[in-house]
């Protein structure tokens, strides 16, 4: 029996080797990918709503969890497809730093799917009235780089929603955030402003979704949705594919697994 194994794996490993050598793609298909990981987005009880932190059972509370209860937040609830770890943490990178759009699109999708459900289930509101908000990238990077990773984001989770994708936030170039230590990571949000098209608009009340790939610190969602706030939202929701979990948790999580 597992040699027969073998040999399917091996038969599906040389017919994958083919079909990359005869369309030249540098990436396999996201479905091919995703079904071959048996990923699946995180249900809502496994992490904070309040800022997207793993937890385990009943931790979080009205006033969020260990993580969150101490700090100031200034959007309304957060939604996560996972934890920044394991083939979700490649996957974001792969979007991030060799532009993967198939991969972008493919989770972007899932998490505007993640969103829907949240603000039906915890908030009441028709998803089909929000807005979509990228968190936005300097034009310099974009430059750069060949791509907008949180656009192609928002772009996939609009499109699942049946929402407008709105640029509403603008910033000015600076060191990445993943060059800069936690404690210098909040001064980042003095880079965003609202864009022109923003300075003239009303939400009247319409629900937000801010997208961004991943939440670290919270920082810079934190001011995103400062600003956003301006506008008169309903409710300002942050949407990301991941959240990094603080050092002592992801210890926890380590020691519990080994």
């Amino acid at each position: 029996m597992a040699d027969v194994a073998r040999r399917l794996r091996q038969t599906r490993e040389w017919l994958v080797a083919v079909e990359r050598a005869w369309l030249g793609w540098s990436f396999a298909p996201p479905p091919r990918v995703l079904a071959e990981t048996a990923w699946r987005p995180d249900e809502p009880a496994a992490f904070c709503p309040r800022c997207g932190s793993s937890v385990g059972y009943g931790e979080p509370t009205t006033r969020g969890c260990g993580s969150c209860r101490s700090r100031s937040v200034s959007t309304d609830c957060v939604v996560r497809l996972g934890a920044y770890t394991g083939p979700l943490r490649e996957w974001v990178r792969a979007i991030k730093y060799r532009g993967w759009a198939e991969m972008a699109d493919a989770l972007g999708h899932r998490l505007g799917a993640a969103v829907a459900r949240c603000l039906r289930a915890e908030s009441g509101l028709d998803p089909g009235r929000a807005v979509v908000v990228p968190m936005p990238m300097p034009w310099q990077r974009r430059l750069y780089r060949g791509v907008d990773h949180a656009a192609l984001i928002a772009a996939a989770a609009a499109s699942e929603l049946g929402v407008p994708r709105m640029p509403l936030l603008v910033m000015s170039n600076g060191p990445p955030q993943v060059s800069l230590t936690a404690g210098r990571r909040p001064s980042r949000g003095a880079r965003l402003r609202l864009s022109r098209r923003a300075a003239r608009l009303v939400l009247d009340g319409l629900p937000v979704v801010l997208v961004d790939d991943v939440r670290t610190t919270g920082a810079s969602l934190n001011a995103a949705a400062r600003l956003v706030r301006r506008l008169g939202p309903g409710r300002v929701v942050a949407g990301v594919l991941a959240v990094t979990d603080d050092p002592a948790r992801r210890r926890a999580g380590e020691i519990a697994d080994s």
